[in-house]
């Protein structure tokens, strides 16, 4: 998922650079936010985040049944008006709130002091926002506008000119008859190549190991009401790891290597990728006839022992004194290296 507008106005929601709970100013890579006595006495401390864009960020998630205005919506609604009329006055942007299922009831409070839906949590929590100046057009980030999408790439191993193929039970691809690759949607905080990894698991029961990306394709919805407007598909070469003992010159080995997912899946195959690249139904999209090229391209050079035109990864620790657990990863072209 992606945010695609200007963030220089507010913290993203859910991204928090620390979250300490007590009365010491919070450190952000900007240096210390010093909360106002005036606007923050309205709410406990301790479930007010302070952003380095000025912004602040009511967690009602971290409230227990001390906190009695969560069962007064009159009480709750007085105190959320009287702080965004002290958070104007300080120059705040930004006013994020995470209102958790169990609240739903103060939705109505929030939405009539001027907030508006801004995502799910994938907690259950409803997070809404607002944009304080009058004078300024709203700059929070949108909420998520992009799903990443895997497929996966797999040569046979004792023939690098065929690939690993499915037949789906229900979609599109199933609706044509089409044979193709593995493919599947990432999961929140899952690393491009390891949820290659998974969906192939998923799907048909093979281990591989991450060899880089072939190709990726980016495709925005025209359609309305779709659950994601944009679309980041990446087309993962996989390297099958064989378990061991495997007889490859035996047809039953080579069967009892398929495990094929019972909801998804109808069967699995070798396929010469020639052949997996002339589907009539291929021949009719200039967009699937590039990235079928750069497939062939793929099994091509690994027919001559060649990885480099691939984009590899690289997990790094972020930095920032932060905590050690925090990565990014990097993909980056084998040949640049």
């Amino acid at each position: 998922m992606a945010e695609t507008r200007n963030n220089t106005a507010s913290c993203s929601p859910g991204v928090e650079i620390t979250e300490d709970g007590d009365s010491k100013p919070q450190l952000t890579l900007d240096g210390p936010i010093m909360p106002n006595e005036n606007s923050d006495a309205l709410f406990p401390h301790e479930i007010l985040h302070h952003d380095h864009y000025n912004g602040v960020t009511i967690h009602l998630e971290r409230c227990t049944e001390e906190h009695e205005f969560l069962s007064e919506p009159t009480v709750f609604e007085s105190k959320l008006k009287a702080a965004l009329e002290e958070w104007k006055k300080e120059g705040k942007k930004g006013i994020w709130m995470y209102c958790p299922v169990q609240n739903s009831d103060l939705v109505p409070v929030a939405t009539s002091l001027g907030f508006d839906f801004h995502m799910v949590h994938e907690k259950n929590i409803l997070i809404l926002s607002q944009w304080l100046p009058e004078n300024t057009a709203n700059r929070l980030p949108m909420g998520p506008t992009h799903q990443v999408g895997v497929g996966c790439l797999v040569l046979c191993p004792w023939d690098r000119s065929q690939m690993l193929v499915v037949k789906e039970k229900t979609g599109p691809a199933a609706a044509y008859g089409l044979w193709k690759m593995p493919t599947g949607l990432s999961d929140p905080g899952e690393d491009v190549h390891l949820a290659a990894a998974r969906e192939l698991l998923e799907e048909t029961g093979l281990v591989a190991n991450f060899e880089g990306i072939a190709i990726l394709r980016q495709a925005h919805s025209s359609r309305s009401g779709t659950r994601a407007s944009s679309d980041l598909f990446f087309v993962c070469q996989m390297e099958l790891k064989l378990p061991e003992g495997f007889d490859q010159s035996s047809s039953t080995s080579t069967e009892n290597l398929f495990k094929a997912c019972p909801d998804e899946i109808a069967a699995i195959q070798w396929m010469p990728v020639e052949e997996y690249c002339s589907q009539d139904r291929w021949q009719t999209t200039p967009v699937y006839l590039e990235m079928n090229r750069a497939i062939l391209k793929a099994s091509q050079m690994q027919q001559k022992d060649s990885s480099t035109f691939l984009f590899d990864h690289q997990t790094l620790p972020l930095g920032f004194g932060m905590d050690s657990a925090a990565t990014n990863t990097l993909y980056y072209k084998k040949s640049n290296l």
